[in-house]
């Protein structure tokens, strides 16, 4: 991932530079890095994830080995169509939250008062990047944990008919503690 920093440094960043774009900030508003080890660890951090992310597939699949074994026939075939199901959703989530993150980028730093310059800090946007992206791509996950969970037998419809008020505010406290902001 060491030769491809240049590349995903411009993909992570570009979210943030087309919120800029939108609130019309100058050259002031480029995020910072701080510390002396702070340009090193930058290339370590997203390297790291690009490289936690490329080899996915691989470890994904030791642990899909490993448990494998251990289920009955009718588990394997509804576990194969989750594997089938999931994986787009997940990748569609990332997408939808890669697309939206300008949006979101331009909405939080569009509440500094004009009085006030937003230093960004590149690291802390980093980790707001990542945790944007995985807590999207894990909602669109949801449906398939409902259906999986309602196949096993440990849910049934009738009973989410009956849970649906406290599932709808379950929701909404998820989304409030996943995003950032104070809305």
């Amino acid at each position: 991932a060491l030769f491809f920093f240049d590349p995903l440094l411009v993909f992570v960043f570009e979210p943030y530079a087309e919120a800029m774009r939108r609130l019309d900030q100058d050259i002031d508003s480029i995020p910072s890095i701080g510390g002396i080890g702070g340009p090193m660890l930058l290339y370590l951090k997203l390297c790291g994830l690009a490289a936690l992310i490329g080899t996915a597939p691989l470890w994904l699949y030791q642990i899909w080995a490993f448990i494998l074994p251990g289920l009955h026939a009718h588990e394997r075939k509804w576990s194969r169509v989750f594997a089938i199901v999931a994986g787009p959703l997940f990748l569609l989530g990332v997408a939808i939250g890669y697309l939206t993150l300008p949006k979101g980028v331009e909405v939080l730093v569009g509440f500094t008062p004009s009085q006030l310059t937003s230093i960004v800090d590149f690291g802390g946007y980093l980790s707001f990047f990542t945790r944007t992206l995985l807590v999207f791509g894990l909602a669109f996950e949801i449906p398939v944990f409902v259906i999986l969970l309602n196949l096993a037998g440990v849910v049934t419809g009738k009973a989410l008919g009956a849970y649906r008020p406290w599932i709808i505010m379950g929701t909404f406290i998820f989304a409030a503690v996943a995003t950032p902001s104070t809305d």
